[in-house]
């Protein structure tokens, strides 16, 4: 088949034209590989079932342009013998031209915006100037923009009678499902080697090139089902070559690895021979070889190694004889096995150079882990864990006495006692070893000092911890009672417990942790309550008073003469929550914040409003009524002078108040806390409660 030549030269005027351009088919029989597009739409220009919109699908270099050229040149050509355009017509010569005022091109990727498509709707109720038909062929539709789509819709969907629209592209997942549903779909099928082969035989044999039958054999294999690609490269070879064009300018002028390069690679591989497969690597990169092509190369030799090695030889279109004789034998070298753990590999590297800055790294750890003795077969991974589970039986196992195999001896043998031998590994761990269990007595000698350390640490432990008393002991263990549920919620916090068990650990001189269980009433200063049997530790023994029981020291109670010794008391320990204030305060252990807490003042705010009433600075504030107390109140009696919070005079603070007053802060060993006299508290609560409320 010629080019197509107008006046003594070519079409377009030019010296030159591209291969690809000049060998576009000019008929319906010369379109390669789509014999289901050519015949329906021979019989449709044949019948006369011309639609009003086709839509052109497929991979590039496929034929949808030049099919959409030919069938513009059928519909319109005045002297066309069944659906074949003549070609010598005015209108099939001006439309091989791109000459034809009636048949328009448009590049939607560069005129794809409503404003284009509005003028071209505009455009499409004039009648065609010469031709039967106006033909708009859209070509890469898929870029239009929505905008442009929705205008073009209504136009599509029911044009004049004398529009025919060819839609073209490459993507048609992109176009609307409107479009779609206005247009007949043509899908065009990616061209086997074996196809385009044949053509640019005929290209080679038209114009008597020098092109070596396995150079033809590349280029169709790289074409990737495009014929237009295929053309275009042999054209780019015999600019190259300038003469006779051989496999390795194909290779040369493509940038990929040679069919030699493959097979060495893969007897490297195969073989093992690290040294010789990284110099190989290294020479195809000193060549200039990209590596992700290398590896893409390599990844498509190992599949028609493996295509080979199960016979299937139609797969591996676009390969002579000699070169599938030669992948079955290498195929056969490597076997199954490692074929497909080599796709493996080499997919894995193919996709991760993408992104990767080194890519030769990654292609060589690559090309390693394809080594013969790169990675252990599964079978032999099974025996050696086979052996390995074995192997302590075997050791454990008893040496029984072999028979022997000559005549009996006279003399019965005494039989001896076998005793098998136990592997080491076999004996049991030792049990862990337990920690050891801090003495009561010492827990109760050293609980003041704890307190002291727990309030230093984190100051709101000071209030919480005066309900508090150790009660037993573990392996690293210490357990604690506390009587009231609220102060019990707060100790177990985790800054709480963490404070007291460091402050344990440092008075034990060993790690303990510590455990709280509910127990009874105890006053901050003294004993438990008669009855309960049991002695408590109080803040009062951070002054030193603290004294261990004499009896057990899990159960003190157990001890019937302790008991009846804590019930007496001791002169050493205040009875109540007043002696155990002057305690704290003697002992000089407690130091005072830096302001004191309004929080904990005597609460004065419910009196009545005395602002603008005289007031005696010695006249007695009466008490506002007594609210219960969770806790229950320590013995009266208390020395006189030490008031109750709020301005009530006359008796002795209870636990939980005591609790309230000092917890979260310390006091000074010279501060003075006895209580003033209820008038001239009652003078200064009334005189701060005016100044709170004229501020605000």
């Amino acid at each position: 088949m010629a080019g197509l030549v107008l006046g003594g030269g070519r079409v377009g005027g030019s010296d030159y034209m591209a291969l690809y351009r000049e060998w576009r088919p000019r008929t319906f029989d010369e379109v390669v590989g789509q014999a289901h597009v050519v015949r329906t739409l021979k019989n449709a220009v044949t019948a006369g079932r011309v639609a009003h919109a086709y839509l052109f699908c497929g991979p590039r270099g496929t034929g949808k342009t030049s099919v959409a050229r030919l069938l513009a040149r059928a519909v319109n050509c005045t002297e066309r013998a069944g659906a074949e355009p003549c070609g010598k017509c005015t209108i099939c010569r001006e439309v091989m031209a791109g000459a034809c005022m009636d048949v328009l091109e448009i590049d939607a990727a560069s005129n794809r915006g409503i404003d284009e498509i509005r003028d071209l709707r505009d455009k499409v109720r004039y009648m065609p100037a010469r031709a039967r038909l106006k033909v708009y062929i859209i070509d890469e539709v898929h870029m239009l923009t929505t905008e442009a789509f929705n205008a073009l819709l209504k136009t599509l969907e029911e044009p004049p009678a004398h529009v025919v629209f060819v839609l073209a592209t490459t993507e048609p997942h992109r176009l609307p499902a409107t479009i779609l549903s206005r247009c007949q779909r043509f899908d065009f099928h990616r061209l086997a080697p074996g196809e385009v082969l044949k053509r640019l035989q005929e290209v080679r044999d038209h114009h008597g090139l020098d092109c070596d039958e396995a150079a033809l054999f590349a280029l169709a294999r790289y074409a990737d089902g495009s014929l237009r690609d295929a053309l275009s490269l042999l054209d780019q070879c015999l600019s190259f070559c300038a003469g006779t064009v051989t496999e390795a300018a194909v290779h040369e002028v493509l940038g990929t690895a040679p069919a030699e390069a493959l097979f060495a690679l893969s007897d490297a591989a195969a073989s093992g021979d690290a040294a010789a497969l990284l110099r190989l690597i290294g020479e195809l990169h000193g060549q200039g070889r990209d590596q992700q092509q290398l590896a893409r190369d390599w990844l498509g030799h190992v599949r028609n190694l493996l295509l080979a090695l199960f016979g299937a030889n139609t797969a591996l279109d676009g390969f002579g004889p000699a070169e599938l004789q030669r992948l079955a034998k290498q195929a056969a070298l490597v076997g199954k096995a490692r074929l497909e753990r080599w796709l493996q590999v080499l997919a894995e590297a193919e996709s991760g150079m993408r992104w990767a800055t080194q890519p030769r790294i990654l292609f060589e750890v690559a090309a390693l882990r394809l080594l013969a003795g790169g990675e252990k077969p599964q079978a032999a991974a099974g025996a050696e864990k086979a052996a390995a589970v074995a192997a302590p039986a075997a050791v454990a196992a008893p040496t029984m006495p072999i028979a022997p195999t000559g005549p009996a001896a006279p003399a019965t043998p005494v039989a001896t006692p076998i005793t098998p031998e136990v592997s080491p590994a076999a004996a049991p761990p030792p049990p862990p070893e337990l920690p050891p269990v801090p003495d009561m007595a010492a827990v109760r000698t050293s609980w003041p000092a704890v307190i002291k350390r727990a309030s230093a640490a984190y100051r709101p432990l000071s209030g919480f911890v005066s309900d508090c008393r150790p009660v037993d002991v573990g392996p690293g263990r210490v357990v604690m009672s506390v009587s009231n549920p609220v102060f019990r919620g707060h100790l177990e916090k985790e800054r709480s417990r963490a404070t007291l068990e460091r402050a344990w650990s440092e008075a034990l001189g060993a790690p303990v942790t510590v455990t709280f269980v509910a127990g009874k009433d105890t006053a901050i200063g003294g004993r438990s309550s008669p009855g309960t049997g049991a002695p408590r530790a109080t803040q009062a023994g951070a002054a030193g008073a603290a004294r261990p029981p004499a009896g057990d020291p899990v159960n003190p109670a157990a001890d019937p003469e302790e008991d009846e010794a804590a019930s007496a008391g001791d002169a050493s320990e205040p009875a109540d929550a007043s002696e155990a204030l002057d305690a704290l305060l003697a002992s000089g252990d407690l130091e005072p914040p830096e302001a004191r807490d309004d929080r904990y003042a005597p609460d004065d705010r419910d009196a009545p409003d005395d602002r603008d009433a005289p007031h005696a600075p010695d006249a007695p504030v009466a008490a506002p009524p007594a609210t219960p107390e969770p806790a229950r109140a320590a013995p009266r009696g208390g020395p006189a002078g030490h008031d109750e919070p709020g301005g009530r005079a006359g008796g002795d603070l209870t636990e939980l108040q005591v609790a309230k007053l000092f917890a979260g802060r310390v006091i000074r060993p010279d501060e003075d806390i006895s209580p003033a006299p209820a008038t001239e508290r009652g003078a200064a609560g009334g005189g701060a409660k005016r100044g709170r409320k004229r501020n605000g």
